[in-house]
């Protein structure tokens, strides 16, 4: 599959207020902008085109493969998919000052961490380029993107 390296990914200019010290003065930032959202049937054609898989085959495949990383995340594996990266469950919990005191009970904030794979790092931090959105004009006044 060929890659288009000549795309540069838009950045608007985004006011934050610290919520840690609301009377320090708000700061100016970058913050992408997202384009697109691919979908599952999105992403099977993609992938059928460059590939002599049907769509149906690839969308099978992602399908059973999202199935198979759910049912292994939660026995406690650690799914790696090299070039891409590693998902994993992570979770937060009550302390206790005695480990017999600490129980599934205390088990919080149970999420799914992914882990980018450093060749994936690697790939977008030497092929992305960025461009400013141009500013919308409202009015006569113009916008920051706040």
């Amino acid at each position: 599959m060929k890659f288009n390296k000549d795309f540069n990914m838009k950045y608007s200019i985004q006011k934050h207020i610290n919520p840690q010290d609301l009377e320090s003065p708000a700061k100016y930032h970058p913050a992408p902008v997202y384009i697109d959202t691919m979908n599952l049937s999105s992403l099977s054609k993609k992938i059928a085109h460059s590939t002599s898989m049907t769509v149906a085959d690839v969308k099978c495949v992602i399908e059973e493969l999202v199935l198979v990383i759910q049912d292994e995340l939660i026995r406690g594996v650690k799914i790696k998919i090299d070039g891409l990266g590693m998902f994993k469950v992570s979770f937060g919990g009550t302390g206790h000052e005695n480990a017999e005191d600490v129980s599934a009970l205390d088990i919080s904030n149970v999420k799914i961490t992914f882990i980018a794979d450093s060749q994936v790092k690697s790939f977008i931090k030497g092929s992305i380029k960025f461009e400013k959105e141009p500013a919308k004009k409202t009015g006569g006044a113009v916008e920051t993107n706040d």
